[in-house]
């Protein structure tokens, strides 16, 4: 099995720390953002890996050669210009169609959700991706329906509401997207010809050709989105407590 980790981001909400810094080089306890990646894709048998660059990039390439021991062999995709997460997938895709499925991976996130359970949930549906959620409170939540399929999203800061389909029962549930994404690489035939594309545009367009997208809710698990110092400094305090490890 293969991931894609996301590292191609210019971490502004830490800056700062990531003005001479790629944010995946952020270290957090005694590890980078990026060695705890890949050590937890690792854990649950990803055997090959893919990591998109743009800001800072040579910083980023430097480091993963320095380090040999990675365990995995890693492969890097740069981007001139940032694609989103959509784009970036499919930049990776003659590395990533033959795994089926693969794994798209934020590199700013902790976690010990369980990837096995998400493995085995989506190879039971007959959908072209599951999306792994939670039910936090976020400005920016995606909208399912009561069987967990993807509806649609909300922008709350825009107030712009996107939906997929319109024969749905009310009520909608909001759920905060992880970041972690279960993907089949059938998605590679549907995908827009644009180089730059949103992913959760792309997931709802899926939707409307009446393509499944489903999620699956990880409310137990730990889960932080290190994007700010807040969230930084609190998930250092879960490491030295042993919250996570």
């Amino acid at each position: 099995m293969k991931a894609l980790i996301l590292a191609a981001g210019f971490g502004t909400r830490l800056r700062p720390l990531t003005d001479t810094i790629p944010k995946p080089l952020v270290q957090i306890g005694s590890l980078t953002f990026l060695e705890r990646a890949i050590n937890y894709l690792k854990n649950f048998g990803v055997q090959e890996i893919a990591i998109n660059s743009h800001y800072l990039a040579e910083k980023l390439e430097n480091f993963i050669k320095q380090k040999k021991d990675w365990g995995v062999p890693i492969k890097i995709f740069f981007e001139p210009e940032i694609s989103g997460v959509g784009g970036a997938i499919k930049n990776a895709a003659n590395f990533l169609k033959d795994s089926d499925p693969f794994i798209v991976f934020n590199a700013d996130i902790l976690t010990d959700i369980d990837l096995n359970l998400a493995f085995n949930f989506f190879k039971k549906s007959q959908s072209l991706a599951t999306l792994l959620v939670n039910n936090r409170k976020t400005q920016r939540p995606l909208l399912v329906d009561k069987n967990n399929y993807l509806v649609g999203h909300l922008d709350k800061t825009t107030k712009v509401q996107k939906l997929a389909v319109t024969n749905y029962e009310k009520p909608l549930k909001e759920v905060g997207f992880t970041g972690i994404h279960i993907v089949s690489p059938k998605i590679f035939d549907l995908m827009p010809k644009s180089a730059k594309f949103s992913v959760v545009d792309f997931y709802l367009d899926l939707v409307i050709q009446a393509h499944l997208i489903n999620v699956l809710e990880f409310n137990e698990a730990y889960w932080q989105d290190v994007g700010t110092f807040e969230r930084l400094k609190q998930t250092e305090a879960d490491i030295r407590s042993g919250k996570i490890k």
